[in-house]
């Protein structure tokens, strides 16, 4: 049986809410999950390259001052 990837999930369900960066997806697992899971960011933002490929998010530019993020 193929292992199921659980990061998944939990992003799409944090990015049905609303848009956010990979940074703030990662701060919000840590905040709410961190009791019982943890999810680094070395697997968070290949998750997020991942869903973008096979089109379940979409990735738009986002600029706050002169920093450029990436938002989702």
């Amino acid at each position: 049986m193929a292992k199921t990837n659980k990061t998944k999930f939990i992003i799409l369900g944090f990015l049905l809410e609303e848009a956010h960066s990979g940074y703030e997806i990662g701060q919000m697992i840590q905040q709410s999950t961190h009791y019982f899971w943890q999810e680094s960011d070395a697997s968070i933002y290949p998750t997020l390259k991942v869903l973008t490929r096979e089109g379940l998010v979409f990735s738009e530019t986002a600029y706050v001052g002169k920093r450029r993020k990436e938002v989702l």
